[in-house]
């Protein structure tokens, strides 16, 4: 969620430096205002950098088929994890900081 000009820089920014390519779904997006709040719910499709997708499903996605070709398969299934774990505890506000699910996980 952001407020104002600055912190919407800030979000969209953030969130354009890894995405590679997106569309927006514009013929079902869902207009929800109250008060001073406007939401646009809808759907999506698109790619990040690196390399997972996205589609109507609101979910990123790293294919099997993908994964293996990866030069190290283990390490790419590390970081998707990683990065859903970390974008999941933001978003749910946890305190990422007491978590460090690398360090849980055996080598």
């Amino acid at each position: 969620m952001a407020r104002g000009k600055e912190e919407y820089t800030k979000l969209f920014s953030d969130l354009g430096a890894l995405v590679e390519d997106f569309k927006h779904h514009h013929a079902y997006i869902n207009w929800i205002i109250q008060g001073d709040m406007v939401v646009a719910e809808g759907s999506s499709e698109g790619k990040l950098k690196s390399g997972e997708c996205w589609s109507d499903s609101k979910m990123a996605v790293l294919m099997y088929g993908d994964l293996r070709q990866k030069e190290n398969p283990r390490e790419a299934l590390m970081d998707y994890l990683e990065s859903a774990y970390q974008a999941g505890a933001k978003r749910a506000n946890w305190n990422i900081g007491e978590f460090d699910l690398r360090a849980n996980i055996a080598k």
